[in-house]
């Protein structure tokens, strides 16, 4: 999880009296110190103006502009719930910010409701963006698929090139890193709740899906503030499919039968699948091999109820009663014989470790406690 912000101080103004603590500095509601706003409204007159600066970790955060720092921070929370959240399409999302550019500054806390559960992230647009796993995916052949973290960057770049070296630290704050017997303990969980859920399935057992659901549930940080809690649960996934393969010939009618069916449903599709962030949804909808190798764009369709994802509420049709996902897309019928690398982990593989690209690029042996996520 995130260090408390009660560990960062902001530097001294030339102006100010005394140390302000981030946690007042910045718009951000998660310390229980009352008015986020207060802070910002005193000590820069309730506007923020062009010559106005705050100092967050340290750093001098230069804001442009005249704005009301209530309606700036209301103005991004709408945007990240509206356009971020829901993976709409970037022109929309460029649209919408190119109305008043200073909605990428501020730091917001917002929570959304993801398969039932109520999760807390925090951070900028950008940030935000980059937590739900939207980005720039590159295919096989090179083509780009692009994302909403990247868009919102090169909005920045532009609009507000001044800001950019604090666009690039909070870039580093919301990427999850960590030491490989750290990553390697957490995969050995993964492992053991896997078969867990794999046994009761062979033993024609109940509450397979439940290890799963509720293990992730006990993953969950309080706040999210970097992309290891998605990028975790995309692993858990690739290592789901591959339990099925090491040991699909222990079940009745191998790969193709019932019981295959449950662990695929109940295992992948409702306890795994379900919980993703919506741009992954649509690329699983869309079908991840016509992105991969075929250079198809997932469609950004927004699915504010989750209908075409999840299926309707007490329907037939519902994700983990009767369908997952594979690398072609929804599928109902197991019976069929696939090629098992469209199916099965390698192509869940291939576009995990093409999200966690720039996880990989930072340097393991530089953890930073900012950056800390709970280990799944």
């Amino acid at each position: 999880m995130a260090a408390s912000s009660s560990t960062f101080e902001a530097k001294k103004h030339k102006d100010a009296q005394e140390l302000i603590p981030v946690e007042e500095a910045v718009p951000v509601i998660h310390s229980g110190h009352g008015d986020p706003f207060k802070l910002m409204k005193e000590y820069l007159n309730d506007d923020i103006c062009v010559t106005s600066s705050l100092y967050v970790h340290g750093k001098r955060l230069t804001i442009f502009g005249r704005d009301s720092a209530d309606h700036l921070y209301k103005q991004a929370v709408a945007i990240a719930r509206n356009l971020v959240l829901t993976a709409a399409p970037l022109d929309d999302l460029k649209a919408e910010v190119m109305k008043n550019p200073r909605v990428l500054l501020p730091i917001i806390n917002i929570t959304t409701h993801v398969d039932g559960q109520s999760l807390t992230l925090q951070g900028t647009l950008e940030q935000l963006a980059m937590i739900v796993l939207d980005r720039t995916i590159r295919t096989v052949s090179g083509f780009e698929d692009k994302g909403s973290a990247e868009t919102l960057r090169k909005l920045r770049e532009e609009l507000l090139p001044d800001t950019m070296p604090q666009a690039l630290e909070q870039t580093s704050f919301a990427t999850f890193i960590e030491e490989d017997e750290v990553e390697k303990a957490r995969k050995s969980v993964y492992l053991a709740k896997l078969n867990q859920a794999f046994d009761l399935i062979k033993e024609n057992k109940p509450g397979a899906g439940d290890v799963i659901k509720n293990y992730i549930k006990t993953t969950q940080p309080a706040v999210i503030v970097n992309d290891g809690y998605f990028l975790n649960l995309l692993q858990l996934l690739c290592m789901a499919f591959e339990v099925l393969t090491d040991r699909g010939s222990e079940l009745k009618d191998y790969l193709y039968g019932a019981q295959a069916k449950r662990y695929y449903c109940e295992v992948i599709g409702a306890a795994i699948e379900a919980p993703l962030p919506r741009r992954s949804r649509q690329v699983l909808v869309s079908g991840l091999y016509r992105l991969l190798y075929r250079d198809q764009i997932a469609v950004r369709i927004v699915d504010h109820d989750d209908f075409i994802f999840l299926g309707r509420p007490g329907s037939a049709d519902q994700l983990g009663l009767n369908y997952f996902y594979d690398g072609t897309g929804c599928i109902d019928d197991v019976s069929v014989v696939m090629n098992w690398n469209v199916r099965g982990g390698r192509i869940f593989q291939d576009y995990f470790e093409r999200l966690s690209q720039h996880s990989r690029l930072v340097s393991r042996s530089k953890i930073r406690s900012e950056s800390k996520c709970l280990i799944m």
